[in-house]
């Protein structure tokens, strides 16, 4: 749905002031990934989208890397990481947005079907003065957002590995395990209409992005670097695979340019470096 700037301001305006942060936490800010983010492509809702007449981008977006339409000639079950999980700040540019954001994640389909998605990860938010939240979440669309992973506990500076595997097409089995600390969380989850978000196990992702909220498009927040490290995606039958030849995603748009540059670094790794408004 389309606000009109007029409306749009008044609603960003009282964001500011009257909606705090534990409340917005309480409400789908989900639609965070409610689609792959692939410029031009107007098959898919919600894109980063390139303006040849503006020369920019906007809408949000996802960077990172991704293995697309089953390469291996097999369907992926599963897919895991480590990363470190980064300080974050709002760009000066974007302090009349109020709040800044990063969804670290991991995930299986979202981009050869660009509505239907398996994606758990590290949700983290500030303010423009200060204050900041990080979690684990997990989402499986058309459909499907879960706000917070309660027990979970992290904070800048934790090292967190975290794995899907799925059981069926319509059930997974999601851990997220502070490396740091020892904590480990297991969720089982399913799809809310399994009718409509069967995965197709085509696609197996690490990226960052930002999302939508009860305002509209959360700004990428400033960050140094993401690194998922000892990356893995699992085929049918058990096979294991590398980073090693996925697709690059490079649409994470603020103020009309892409603000992060993506590297597959080797079967194991892959970096996101962020150099976008300080």
């Amino acid at each position: 749905m389309k606000v009109a700037p007029f409306l749009a301001q008044i609603l960003l305006a009282a964001s500011a002031t009257a909606i705090p942060l534990a409340a917005k936490q309480q409400h789908a800010r989900a639609q965070s990934a409610v689609t792959s983010p692939v410029a031009n492509d107007t098959r898919v809702i919600g894109t980063a989208r390139y303006s040849a007449t503006e020369k920019k981008y906007d809408g949000y977006g996802w960077s990172g890397a991704s293995h697309e339409n089953m390469p291996f000639g097999s369907k992926f079950t599963g897919v895991g990481a480590r990363f470190k999980i980064p300080e974050i700040s709002v760009p000066a540019e974007n302090e009349k947005d109020y709040e800044a954001g990063l969804l670290i994640t991991v995930g299986i389909d979202g981009r050869t079907h660009g509505d239907l998605m398996l994606s758990a990860g590290i949700h983290s938010q500030i303010t423009v003065d200060g204050r900041s939240d990080f979690y684990a979440y997990y989402e499986w669309l058309p459909g499907h957002y879960s706000p917070e992973i309660y027990e979970f506990n992290v904070q800048p500076g934790d090292e967190v590995q975290i794995s899907i595997e799925t059981t069926s097409p319509i059930s997974a089995t999601i851990i997220y395990e502070n490396v740091s600390t020892g904590q480990i969380v297991s969720r089982d989850v399913a799809p809310a209409d399994p009718s409509t978000s069967a995965l197709a196990g085509a696609d197996a992702l690490w990226i960052v992005h930002n999302y939508i909220d009860l305002v509209g498009e959360v700004p990428p927040a400033r960050f140094n670097k993401v690194t998922f490290t000892d990356t893995w995606a699992e085929l049918e039958g058990g096979q294991r695979v590398g980073a090693s030849g996925a697709t690059l995603i490079n649409t994470l748009p603020n103020h009309g340019r892409l603000v992060t540059t993506p590297k597959v670094v080797s079967d194991k790794k892959v970096e996101i470096v962020y150099n976008g408004p300080k």
